[in-house]
């Protein structure tokens, strides 16, 4: 008898609350259990109301959820599948029930209601209170893992915390800098004007977004990886960027043939300017290009490093990475305004690329040396006279 008992509520016999009880004890709450069905989305105990029975899931699934006081809004809090139970706290105290539950499928329900639960409780050693001896060890245990959880809680929300103060920062850092920038643009387009050099004038801008960009780093309290300051993955962003340089460099070729081809005045240039186009002393011509050695990596950091890395923390969604690649990218190119609106659209194109390869290893080394050797091949080695320069 109880074997087939065994097999027909074997839901009710893999509940913990029913361990160590007789087989005879079993029989005797198999004889009170009635059996209730619900389909799917029918609510089967609501969030409040006083609890007179106690439910076994023996098919199908449902869900504990809360509602939000005064708003259309659930909070999903657990799923339930066969073996479990509802109301179970209803057997130490007699408080309304403290969540809702709403079937997920078609679900067949064993039912013992309260009263058939104190009428099995005559013996001193009886059902009764063997169950609620397995529920107090029962609740131990979820106690315990409902500290776990909440521990977990808390670390999100203090990292969503960290996140929005940095990201404040970052954002009022951006805006000082912006306005600054903006504000200076005249003084330093008079400036390029008279000088016909803008060496001064990006030097500086690299200084007050490298300083920017250092400050956001050190309030913002994430480890300096976080911002591409890493060894990490090195070997495979060096690799892939020295890649890439074969295929950039070619079509850097490419497209200097069709200028000189088709550009009034450029017929006379060679394909390979090697900097005869700028006109400068050998001398400076070097020391050009070591300052560009030094501050195109700068610029990465700034960029890439600071501004990438941030949004690409901060944002949420699937396209967060493609997000962050263009918003840093446009303030890489509107760093390059006081040169010409044509060469910061330009500089545009290449920022996307090396926004992809940091995206792809967070390591700034590769992006850094591969922005140096495209930067002077297109402006020097191979050269475009009237546009970069």
């Amino acid at each position: 008898m109880v074997n087939a008992l065994r097999k027909d509520i074997s839901s009710l016999l893999a509940n913990p609350l029913f361990e160590g009880l007789s087989d005879k004890q079993l029989e005797d709450v198999v004889e009170v259990l009635e059996e209730v069905h619900f389909k799917t989305g029918a609510i089967i105990a609501i969030e409040g109301e006083p609890v007179t029975e106690l439910y076994f899931i023996k098919s199908g699934t449902a869900e504990v959820f809360k509602k939000e006081p005064d708003m259309d809004l659930e909070h999903h809090l657990s799923t339930l599948s066969p073996g479990d139970s509802i109301g179970e706290m209803a057997i130490l105290d007699s408080k309304p029930r403290s969540a809702s539950v709403r079937a997920v499928s078609d679900c067949s329900l064993l039912m013992l209601k309260n009263d058939k639960l104190q009428s099995l409780s005559a013996s001193e050693e009886s059902i009764g209170s063997k169950i609620k001896s397995n529920l107090s060890r029962e609740m131990s245990e979820r106690l315990r893992q409902s500290n776990e959880m909440t521990v977990h809680s808390l670390r999100v929300q203090l990292a969503e915390e960290k996140s929005r103060v940095a990201m404040g920062i970052l954002i009022c850092t951006l805006l000082v800098g912006i306005c600054l920038y903006v504000f200076s643009l005249q003084v330093l387009q008079n400036l390029t004007h008279a000088a016909k050099v803008s060496t001064v004038v990006s030097v500086s801008i690299i200084f007050l977004f490298a300083a920017m960009s250092i400050f956001v780093i050190k309030k913002g309290g994430y480890p300096f990886s976080m911002y591409g300051l890493t060894l990490k993955n090195w070997r495979q962003s060096l690799i892939e960027s020295i890649l890439w340089l074969i295929p950039i460099l070619a079509l850097l070729c490419v497209l200097k043939w069709l200028y000189l081809t088709r550009y009034p005045g450029a017929q006379n240039y060679p394909l390979l300017s090697l900097g005869q186009h700028l006109k400068m002393g050998k001398g400076v011509l070097i020391l050009t290009c070591l300052a560009y050695s030094v501050f195109a990596p700068v610029q990465e950091f700034i960029a890439r490093g600071c501004f990438q890395s941030s949004f690409q923390n901060f944002l949420m969604g699937k396209h967060r990475i493609l997000l962050s690649i263009v918003i840093s990218n446009l303030m890489f190119s509107m760093t390059h305004l006081h040169i010409s609106t044509r060469f910061a659209l330009l500089a545009f194109a290449p920022g996307l690329f090396w926004g992809w390869q940091y995206a792809r290893h967070k390591n700034l080394i590769g992006i850094s040396i591969s922005h140096v050797i495209i930067g002077l091949s297109a402006s020097i080695f191979i050269g475009f006279p009237g546009i970069l320069s």
